[in-house]
């Protein structure tokens, strides 16, 4: 499972640094690019709802391996997309696909957890985070070699669909059945919250990392190699997080450390939004990436094992909270922050946010219980 995860974080991150070519190549300027790069946020928010569905007919082997293959070799078609619509189409399609893998391998980490004596999930997501971090790497190393983007992705397509093919005999084949649902639990409040919860978790995950960069320049005038070390700083937090995430929980629970980790995420906010130099703001990503770190893996863990609830379809709704999401947090800042400030943006998006992930994650718990 360790191997899908790593592979998936990989996929679409192999191309993100590379986004300044396609922008020169297309001839296209920055509102054209950002209306672009929605494309793979609303392909997914498309799709989540009914790839719950599929997955739960499929079986969670066949869709998350399908998935991975047809993703990998889909990467090509970014780079020999000519214009900008055709770019955006690929991008729809590639976030539609990237919904069944995304809820095929959560369902399997969920089985693989229940087969387990301890938390193991939490590192699951972490190799998806080592992953991101390596398909960005290679992108970037591609470029300053400049090996053609055509040729990475086709180089990177291979290996990748090379690793699911290895990997997918020691998936599971057969899905557990939902645990029976309880007198008086019902499903609709359920799915709701965990809609609701997702949406509120991906502000408060999403915002930060993606403003980060803007307000090093806008708020301290860091130069851009400086400025970016926000968004570094916060996607370290997530990768210790998510590797130590697991014994937290261990030793002090789930709940535990879903609360420590959403009042990580407040103080980091603080420091953030108050920081007088760059050098603070960067110590208040870094604990927002720690807080942030454990969140969705809890999340996906919790949507894949209600009571009376397939987990393809608690995933499924989970994702289409979450995507949504990752989908208004930046319009939404920004909105704010050309009325005011982005230092008042953030900490009114991502602060409320953060009290409605707490409050809504509490409710969901009496809403309808965790399989066990």
């Amino acid at each position: 499972m360790t191997a899908v995860f790593f592979v998936n974080g990989v996929t679409f991150a192999s191309w993100l640094p590379r986004i300044p070519e396609l922008r020169d190549r297309l001839d296209i300027g920055l509102g054209t690019l950002g209306a672009v790069l929605l494309g793979t946020g609303l392909g997914g928010l498309l799709a989540s709802a009914a790839g719950g569905a599929l997955v739960d007919r499929l079986g969670s082997r066949r869709s998350c391996v399908a998935a991975a293959v047809l993703l990998s070799a889909g990467l090509p078609l970014i780079s020999v997309a000519s214009t900008p619509l055709e770019l955006a189409a690929v991008l729809v399609v590639l976030g539609a696909v990237d919904v069944l893998a995304d809820i095929g391998m959560n369902v399997q980490a969920a089985q693989v957890q229940r087969d387990s004596s301890g938390s193991v999930v939490q590192r699951f997501h972490g190799a998806w985070s080592v992953g991101a971090l390596t398909g960005a790497a290679v992108a970037s190393a591609a470029a300053a070699a400049e090996v053609s983007l055509g040729l990475q992705l086709v180089a990177t397509a291979l290996v990748l669909i090379a690793t699911v093919a290895y990997v997918a005999r020691h998936l599971s084949a057969e899905d557990d059945a939902p645990a029976p649902q309880r007198d008086g639990t019902r499903r609709a409040p359920v799915l709701a919250l965990l809609a609701a919860v997702a949406l509120a978790m991906a502000v408060v995950e999403g915002a930060p990392g993606e403003w980060a960069a803007v307000f090093g320049t806008d708020v301290h005038d860091a130069s851009p190699g400086v400025a970016g070390l926000g968004y570094l700083a916060m996607s370290l937090g997530m990768v210790v997080g998510r590797f130590t995430g697991d014994a937290a929980t261990d030793r002090v629970g789930a709940t535990p450390v879903l609360r420590l980790a959403l009042g990580s995420v407040g103080i980091g906010l603080a420091v953030v939004v108050t920081s007088p130099s760059f050098a603070v703001a960067f110590a208040g990503f870094l604990l927002i990436g720690l807080g942030a770190s454990v969140l969705f893996p809890a999340l996906y863990l919790s949507a894949a094992d209600r009571e009376g609830v397939p987990a393809g379809l608690g995933l499924g709704v989970m994702s289409t909270g979450a995507r949504l999401g990752f989908l208004v947090s930046p319009p939404l800042v920004g909105a704010i922050a050309g009325a005011t400030s982005l230092r008042l943006a953030l900490a009114v998006v991502v602060g409320f946010a953060a009290v409605a992930a707490l409050v809504l994650e509490a409710a969901l718990g009496r809403a309808g219980r965790v399989a066990s």
